[in-house]
């Protein structure tokens, strides 16, 4: 039986090894966690602070002031959006035309950096 046991345990010494690299990894993952929750945070702060006086201005068409409320209208509207950015990258193309065609062409100036920084530097 010891002999099963030994030779068992040889079968599954990368499995073991793989194991181990991802236990120790938990820290580093927990810091990438909080570390890319803040960067959503303080996203969907400012865009809601710089989407509020669109918002509230009745002289653009109610349907679009809607959309943009809808994705950054409150801060957990902001962050769910910010979200949706961050883990399906793709997902940036429709609500930044909608912003940046529709509102206000400086948002490039947001989306194409935060882009950048979370896409390809953190994730």
């Amino acid at each position: 039986k010891v002999l099963r046991v030994i030779r068992v345990m040889r079968l599954f010494h990368q499995l073991r090894v793989l194991v181990v690299a991802v236990a120790a990894s938990v820290g580093a993952l927990m810091w990438s966690i909080v570390f890319l929750t803040l960067v959503q945070a303080v996203a969907a702060i400012l865009m809601t602070q710089m989407l509020q006086p669109f918002i509230l201005d009745f002289n653009h068409p109610e349907q679009l002031r809607s959309e943009v409320y809808n994705y950054f209208g409150r801060w957990s509207y902001s962050m769910l959006t910010m979200y949706q950015i961050t883990m399906a990258p793709p997902v940036w193309g429709p609500i930044g035309r909608l912003l940046i065609y529709e509102v206000n062409a400086a948002f490039v100036l947001f989306f194409v950096p935060y882009g950048w920084l979370v896409t390809f530097a953190v994730i």
